[in-house]
């Protein structure tokens, strides 16, 4: 879902641990979060060049909307209308992720 892209994109971007700050008004807090529906994108790009990546999709008619901006270091997803918000380090996030997997399994054992 878009939590966990958002997430990912984060922990791909380097030692630097970038982050975001997202708001989600009205969004369904089980759709925006964990939601796989197909034809959705998530695309990230300085603030000077926001407008030309905004009419480049307008003009292939692709809906699209500005979710929220990269920031540094922290993940933060609200979603006002549901009274959800989560606010972690980055670098925490990444931690947990990493060994997800790993810690299932030694529990599996």
């Amino acid at each position: 879902g878009l939590a966990v892209a958002l997430a990912e994109s984060c922990f791909w971007a380097g030692p630097g641990a970038a982050g975001v700050e997202v708001c989600l008004d009205g969004a369904r807090p089980d759709l925006a979060l964990f939601g796989e529906s197909h034809g959705r994108m998530l695309v990230s790009c300085r603030p000077d060049r926001m407008e030309a990546v905004l009419d480049a999709v307008a003009r292939g008619r692709v809906r699209a909307r500005v979710l929220g901006q990269v920031v540094d270091g922290r993940f933060s997803l609200a979603l006002p209308a549901a009274g959800v918000e989560l606010a972690y380090e980055t670098r925490q996030l990444a931690g947990r992720w990493e060994g997800a997997l790993a810690c299932h399994m030694d529990q599996m054992n």
